[in-house]
């Protein structure tokens, strides 16, 4: 969710070879995205996730809260390891600030100040989680754990944030190529399985943990590249 003027040159699929996957039959698009930036940015997630259980993925749409509170999700994908909620900022140029609040420069040189994306998408997790919970009991399933990520799709952004500034944000995969190292992202910390979380940049979880019933915020994530604060913006998505 972003409003920049200037978007990155992120292609709709990943780098050749890196994925082998491409989800066709588990992806659901509720709503089409109204903006080219976001849709690119979903286009590289599809582009990458496989098409197979347990891999499912909902695109595009809002819900309304216990509290009467309206919430959009750009992305919820369900992986191995439970649901995540993805949170899409687009925005080019440099972030620099801490956990709480970021200040984003971009490249003609202007500045905004945002608070940290990741706050209101774990507001969004803790929200859906509470709403499905009930659901899922009535129909004696348990509920898979459900974290945020906020995914930071411009290829060329700039991070200047210490530490914990970085938890819970991903960037787009790439191979590595002259002068460019490879660089694990949103792809990796999706599919990749509990062994390999914290090598993804993400904390590792137990199996009992992925037994119980648990809902957002069990332990932040860390991501080479962070993003921009949450924009206003008009939107015709479906609720559910």
């Amino acid at each position: 969710m972003s409003t920049p003027s200037t978007r990155g040159r992120l292609v709709g699929e990943p780098a050749a070879g890196m994925i082998a996957a491409m989800m066709k039959t588990r992806w659901t698009t509720i709503t089409p995205s109204q903006y080219p930036w976001e849709q690119a940015a979903l286009d590289f997630v599809r582009a990458g996730l496989p098409d197979h259980d347990p891999y499912r993925a909902w695109a595009n749409f809002e819900f309304l809260a216990h509290d009467g509170a309206i919430y959009e999700i750009d992305l919820l994908v369900l992986t191995r390891q439970g649901l995540w909620l993805v949170e899409i900022k687009s925005r080019p140029g440099r972030v620099e600030g801490d956990v709480g609040t970021w200040t984003w420069a971009d490249r003609e040189g202007r500045r905004i100040s945002v608070d940290n994306p990741v706050l209101l998408a774990n507001r969004k997790a803790r929200a859906l989680s509470s709403l499905l919970k009930p659901k899922m009991a009535a129909q004696k399933g348990a509920m898979p754990w459900l974290e945020a990520l906020v995914f930071l799709s411009d290829p060329d952004i700039q991070i200047d944030l210490p530490g914990a500034a970085r938890n819970r944000v991903a960037v787009p995969d790439r191979e590595p190529a002259e002068g460019r190292a490879a660089r694990k992202g949103i792809l990796a910390a999706l599919i990749n399985p509990r062994g390999r979380r914290r090598r993804a940049g993400l904390p590792g979880r137990d199996r009992r943990q992925d037994r119980r019933q648990a809902g957002p915020g069990a332990g932040p994530g860390r991501h080479p590249a962070l993003a921009e604060g949450p924009a206003g913006r008009a939107t015709t998505r479906s609720r559910i």
